[in-house]
């Protein structure tokens, strides 16, 4: 059997379909028929105690199916019937295993959160670290822009026990959009305005531009967020730290590259290895509604140009809108990250020398950022 945490996210996927909480292994070695699988929270509730599903009537060596009216019973059994179980829950499955005697744990959830109003939003738990544990599922968020919050998301919110919010959008973003969050959520802003987005809207409005020049600004704009905006950055692990573990979110406008950024930061601080980062990185590419976010840009533009028309040439600009290019705007390349990876290698020799010497995240901080946010051998 394979015992890494990183072996385990690598080969189990976890997904609903059709009824049921399905886990898959790719893994032939990984048998569901010699591990304790055991519901350890859901819909943003720890249970005091584990509820053990080893007697789902649905499994085989490399598949393991928890229908809802499974569940269902199994919290009626133990006076959890209030607790919601549908389509739309967010269990969080614990997986244990006993290589060599020593048991160990791996924690698997959803990493989407079924809401309705806000794009890219996505838990940032489960991956596993270089140490051999893992983040924290339920307390960590990304996600797009927070103004067309849903009832529904709103209770989503307050169910995960989020207390506050590091918005990374502009100034103009955050007064013309602010974010609709419940009253006892703090946001917190920490406006970032690369020079190159500027510049690269500017052009969009006036002009065509190729695919070719959209990623040399794109990369340009990571490499101003390392070398430009790390106090803001700074400012989020001490909002990290000060909310002592309850859940955070941290989001920009579409939530891939200034939050995607941040992101890379947070996940590097608790130890997740690179490529791993870089697969959350990408994950935007499947999360963003392309569609909605083109529409929202392009009201917003129709509206500023003709607020500052000087004749009728702005219905021509917003009609003639490069919608390609917004396309392309609103999807993630591994070089964008990239640019930022190589630039903190090459002008600050690696990661952990720029979070020490440049976001001032000493060992202690960085160490308490861990207990705060990474699973333990006796925290399920």
């Amino acid at each position: 059997m394979l015992y890494s945490k990183e072996n385990f996210f690598e080969a189990i996927t976890f997904f609903y379909f059709s009824g049921s909480w399905h886990l898959k292994s790719a893994c032939n070695s990984i048998d569901f028929a010699k591990i304790e699988i055991s519901l350890v929270g859901i819909n943003g509730i720890l249970l005091p105690r584990e509820i053990n599903l080893n007697d789902s009537p649905i499994q085989n060596h490399n598949t393991f199916n928890i229908h809802l009216n499974f569940l269902k019973e199994k919290l009626n059994e133990l006076n959890y019937s209030d607790i919601t179980i549908n389509s739309q829950s967010h269990p969080i499955i614990n997986l244990s295993f006993k290589p060599n005697g020593f048991a160990q744990n791996f924690r698997i959830a959803s990493r989407t959160l079924s809401m309705e109003k806000i794009s890219n939003f996505r838990d940032m738990g489960g991956y596993p670290t270089i140490d051999n544990r893992q983040v924290i599922w339920g307390k960590l968020f990304r996600s797009g822009h927070l103004a067309e919050l849903s009832p529904n998301d709103k209770s989503i919110l307050i169910e995960h026990n989020v207390k506050v919010v590091c918005d990374f959008r502009d100034r103009n973003e955050f007064q013309k959009l602010p974010s609709q969050v419940p009253v006892n959520i703090k946001v917190k802003p920490l406006h970032v305005t690369p020079a190159s987005i500027t510049n690269l809207f500017e052009k969009i409005d006036k002009e065509n531009i190729s695919s070719q020049e959209l990623d040399f600004i794109m990369e340009k704009i990571n490499f101003e967020l390392v070398e430009d905006h790390y106090e803001k950055y700074k400012s989020m692990f001490d909002v990290l730290i000060e909310n002592d573990g309850f859940g955070s979110i941290i989001h920009c406008s579409a939530g891939k590259d200034r939050t995607g950024f941040g992101s890379f930061l947070i996940l590097s601080a608790l130890g997740v290895p690179e490529k791993i980062i870089m697969e959350d990185y990408l994950l935007s590419n499947q999360y963003i509604d392309i569609d909605h976010e083109i529409n929202r840009y392009r009201m917003s533009r129709f509206f500023k140009l003709k607020k500052n028309r000087k004749n009728q040439s702005f219905y021509k600009l917003f009609d003639d809108c490069n919608r390609n290019i917004l396309n392309l705007l609103l999807q993630v390349k591994k070089s964008y990250l990239q640019k930022a990876i190589d630039t903190i290698n090459d002008k600050y020799n690696g990661i952990e020398n720029y979070l020490f010497n440049v976001i001032k995240l000493n060992n202690e901080k960085k160490q308490y950022l861990k207990d705060l946010y990474l699973y333990t051998k006796d925290r399920v």
